[in-house]
């Protein structure tokens, strides 16, 4: 009888899962009430979902879900935009529905109950960015009031991938604070005062809040349409500081701002009309034409090199914030609040993206490239074959998922001359491959030249400094800013080196100097500065993407079980389902 029941309670969990399609939810549904009977069926709800017809099968269990109250009551409604209706979820709604169900401790990164210790938090906040930020005009707002209810915001949006490997991009906000990478503790500082954590821990669903999404053949087709969407989501954000969210329980304000927009380059040079980004270098070494690869200085210029990442003093430091880097003022300078000094810092660099989803894999595979040249195996073959057995020995060890089932030439870009690029696209293998490869480094023989040498210790202090990231809080303190910047120097050092040496060897392809080495140093120098100055700097991992893919990834698989005619609609009516069911597991509704 008690497996019965616990077979019975996870069918149920299942037939309200957001990402399942409608039929096969009915087909679930249907099986349950056979198995389980009429009564057991008609108290759970599942009754409802049984005689749901196949024929409309999302049209009724759309109407199901309203019925029975399994979607997030917050308002979605359709705005005209180019002619087109977007089925929208105004950000002003959402943040009313927090407030008015007594969640904003959430939104700090705190328990429900711990609610009066968020304006603490928040006011810290406060304090320690107007330092590092001084010039941001939020500062210049006169009628803000208490600092402790004043909410920080990141603006988030990527591209998934829906139905036929078409694009869907997806838009969303969420507080810069959260409860840091480990949901289990609260950290406090040398004063017992809680620390404020960055924004991963914890289901996505209940931290990240899709007004909308849209898919690529629309915004191809209409290219104009997607700014405007973005035009109106700013002016809606903007309403959200300029009148604030009113608690009626408690009497008090909040009032939100939005401080950055992240996302990987291509978002960014998208939503930002950026004229200065990744793809717009010089693509030949001779090129004698100026080139911009960086909106927040002029590298890629003939006088200020971007492949300069080897020092402490870049000539491009001089030329930061010197020329804004768009033609056309995107909608999010336009209506939102930035710093006045430097508005090009409003769209926030991902080092997640950068790294593991950029020259992490080249550098992975431009190692594993030298290391063959020492294996003692007679041909190819053998020789991934023995880093094949060499890795998923390791992942056992350390209870990794392989994520790959060998290592291959292919994997690792060994056939190709325009550069070790990598040809894998999930990040958690790149940090299997960094973890795995300070490992076969000390078990194959060393070279003559000293080259693995060299890589295995920049593969450590990359290793070190991301180590360090994720064991801080919002704000890294003086030590651990001079020492991931240690670390991150040491990396690009070793990168810069062995790049040079293997292109005097007539082997340009290996560890390709890629622009988001570029942005790696950016944020290196950012944190050495502020920590000198100031005693502490921002994390770079608080603009990081990590967790933001995993919402994409769920819109996405969401999109990808509804009509094709009607996927902008179904998918945010089946989004908001799902938050239902997270808000619900997390304890923040009944």
């Amino acid at each position: 009888m008690h497996l019965a029941k616990n077979i019975y309670n996870l069918i149920v969990s299942t037939i309200f899962c957001a990402e399942a399609s409608c039929a096969s939810q009915i087909k679930t549904a249907r099986a349950v009430r056979e198995e389980f009977g009429e009564p057991a069926a008609v108290r759970s709800g599942v009754a409802d979902w049984a005689k749901v017809s196949y024929d409309h099968s999302e049209r009724g269990v759309d109407k199901v879900v309203r019925k029975q109250g399994t979607k997030l009551n917050v308002t979605m409604s359709n705005v005209r935009l180019d002619g087109e209706e977007i089925p929208y979820i105004d950000p002003r709604d959402f943040f009313r529905y927090i407030v008015d169900n007594g969640l904003t401790a959430m939104l700090a990164g705190l328990p429900i109950e711990q609610q009066h210790l968020a304006p603490q938090v928040w006011r810290d906040f406060w304090r320690k960015y107007k330092i590092l930020h001084p010039h941001h005009q939020i500062f210049d707002v006169e009628n803000i009031g208490d600092y402790g209810r004043l909410i920080g915001l990141y603006i988030h949006g990527d591209e998934g991938r829906t139905l036929k490997k078409s694009g869907l991009m997806v838009t969303s906000v969420q507080s810069v604070l959260g409860r840091g990478f480990d949901n289990k503790r609260l950290k406090r500082d040398v004063s017992g005062f809680l620390k404020p954590q960055v924004n991963f821990a914890g289901q996505t669903f209940t931290s990240r809040f899709v007004s909308f999404v849209m898919p690529k053949t629309l915004y191809d087709k209409k290219p104009n349409i997607y700014h405007q969407a973005l035009d109106l989501y700013s002016r809606n954000l903007s309403g959200l500081l300029e009148d604030g969210v009113y608690d009626s329980y408690t009497g008090d304000l909040y009032k939100f701002v939005v401080l950055g927009c992240k996302g990987d380059l291509p978002y960014l040079a998208k939503s930002g009309y950026l004229n200065r980004t990744f793809n717009t270098g010089a693509k030949k070494g001779n090129s004698t034409k100026s080139h911009g690869i960086c909106h927040l200085c002029l590298a890629g210029y003939p006088d200020y090199p971007a492949e300069q990442i080897n020092t402490w003093q870049p000539t491009w430091t001089a030329t930061m914030g010197v020329t804004l880097p768009w033609s056309t003022t995107p909608p999010f300078i336009m209506h939102l609040l930035h710093d006045a000094i430097d508005p090009a810092r409003f769209f926030a660099v991902d080092l997640w993206h950068c790294v593991h989803l950029g020259f992490g894999r080249s550098w992975v595979a431009s190692v594993v490239c030298l290391v063959l040249d020492v294996l003692p195996q007679t041909n190819l073959d053998l020789k991934w074959k023995f880093l094949t057995d060499h890795y998923i020995t390791w992942c056992r060890a350390n209870k990794k998922q392989t994520h790959v089932s060998k290592v291959t030439a292919y994997l690792m870009s060994y056939d190709d001359k325009t550069g070790k690029q990598g040809r894998w696209h999930k990040g958690a293998l790149t940090t299997n491959f960094c973890g795995w490869l300070l490992r076969l480094l000390q078990d194959v023989p060393a070279d003559s030249a000293g080259f693995l040498a060299r890589c295995q210790s920049g593969t450590a202090n990359l290793n070190a400094m991301f180590e360090c990231f994720y064991q801080g809080g919002f704000f890294l303190d003086r030590t651990e800013c001079e020492y991931s910047a240690l670390c991150g120097m040491k990396f690009l050092t070793a990168y810069s080196f062995l790049a040079r040496k293997q292109f005097e060897k007539d082997r340009p392809d290996m560890f390709p100097l890629y622009p988001k080495l570029h942005l790696m140093h950016h944020m290196i120098l950012r944190m050495r500065e502020d920590g000198n100055e100031f005693g502490f700097s921002q994390n770079a991992m608080a603009t990081s993407c990590q967790m933001d893919e995993d919402v994409i990834g769920r819109v996405s698989r969401i999109s990808r079980r509804v009509s094709i005619r009607m996927v902008m609609e179904r998918t945010m009516g089946r989004y908001l389902v799902g938050c239902h069911t997270a808000w619900k597991s997390a304890g923040l509704i009944t």
